[in-house]
């Protein structure tokens, strides 16, 4: 059994002999740092486009909920009356019925037209509920009292090439047709937005297709996102329509998600048995080359245990400075990018999402790794015969 002044010994000869080769413990200490960082990264990178997805959606479509007819109704009816009850329910910070339609807008100059959904709202509404009118790339958001104007998307205007103040077309599915001008462009960052859809104003709307007092959904923001089923279960009674989470709305993204999940979570332990691998390979021919220093050890008295107690205190230096050090860099990186978000796309920010649970994890399987990958050919030579060993026999 090896005692407390044999295990400082030890720990004396593993911090002279790891700092002795500085090219090999420089190597260890960044293949740790960097196969840590690499896991990391890409989980916060993973996690930081889910969350942007999300509050995108949220933000600039669903809301916190959804009110929409059931399967037997075109609308919802007596949309006056439920905009009340829903206003007396405390939480309930922005309502705003919608009116969705299917329209071909038409670019008077050169006859190019393109099917696109029309969504009709009043402005003052929507803008309690969503943050639509943040995004206007360029000229104004609507007004609730315009008539004449229409928001478009970025990408099917530049498809059209269109621009703030041309002209328009719009046919309505009723076969109605009339002339609009361009108020403001969009760049949500959402294709279903910047290239599918075009919105004018619930006033404007009305005077084509008679939707007074009913609408195609009603969008709901509350207080606290959380208490979305609470609310849920609140306003079911107050209405014939469906009601709908967020959540409910999003599952066709949490599809998406689970797919890219299975995917993230595969190059994950691929990358984490491969770095380890590694590691493993470099700390195992670092201590294979050193057998005769372990002969010369055990020619003076030097036990199994000694030994061993040496190259375990070596492979646990090299183990916690290298997943210290390879937390701290990645711990830095992704408070920048917080800071200094990744612009994947034009109103398309990416800020990375520091999953604590995985960076332990990593940390421990890396670490189990570089340890055992110091101990077996350290035990091995421990037990091969001196003679042999330094004669390299």
């Amino acid at each position: 059994m090896i005692n407390l002044k044999e295990i400082k010994t030890a720990a004396f000869l593993a911090r002279k002999d790891t700092l002795k080769d500085w090219k090999i413990f420089v190597l260890v200490i960044v293949a740790l740092s960097f196969s840590l960082l690499n896991i990391v990264f890409i989980q916060a990178l993973m996690s930081g486009l889910v969350s942007e997805i999300y509050a995108q959606t949220v933000d600039l479509s669903t809301g916190h909920m959804v009110i929409e007819p059931d399967k037997d109704q075109e609308y919802l009816y007596n949309i006056n009356n439920l905009e009340k009850k829903l206003e007396a329910l405390s939480g309930v910070v922005g309502i705003s019925p919608r009116y969705v339609d299917r329209a071909i807008i038409i670019e008077k100059k050169h006859d190019k037209k393109s099917s696109t959904t029309l969504i009709a709202f009043t402005p003052s509404r929507e803008n309690d509920v969503t943050q639509l009118y943040k995004k206007i790339k360029s000229g104004e958001f609507l007004s609730d009292g315009d008539e004449n104007e229409i928001l478009i998307g970025k990408t099917l205007a530049d498809d059209l090439e269109l621009a703030v103040g041309d002209k328009v077309k719009m046919v309505f599915s009723n076969g109605v047709s009339k002339e609009f001008r361009i108020k403001g462009v969009l760049d949500a960052g959402m294709e279903q937005i910047d290239r599918g859809s075009i919105y004018v104003t619930t006033q404007g709307y009305d005077k084509f297709l008679n939707v007074h007092d009913k609408a195609s959904s009603v969008v709901i923001r509350l207080a606290d996102i959380n208490q979305v089923e609470n609310y849920r279960y609140m306003i079911i009674p107050l209405t014939r329509g469906e009601v709908y989470t967020w959540k409910t709305k999003t599952e066709y993204i949490q599809r998406q998600i689970e797919s890219w999940g299975m995917v993230t979570v595969m190059t994950t332990l691929i990358g984490i048995l491969t770095a380890a691998t590694a590691i493993a390979i470099i700390i195992y021919i670092n201590t294979s080359s050193k057998k005769r220093e372990i002969a010369i050890l055990k020619a003076i008295g030097g036990s199994n245990s000694f030994i061993m107690t040496i190259y375990t205190i070596e492979s646990i230096i090299f183990g916690l400075l290298g997943i210290l050090f390879g937390n701290i860099v990645a711990y830095g990186i992704l408070g920048y990018m917080a800071n200094h978000p990744l612009q994947a796309r034009e109103g398309f920010q990416v800020i990375p999402v520091y999953n604590l649970d995985l960076a332990i994890s990593a940390s421990i399987i890396l670490f189990l790794s570089a340890l055992t990958a110091g101990i077996y050919p350290a035990w091995k030579a421990a037990k091969t015969n001196i003679t042999k060993t330094i004669w390299g026999v």
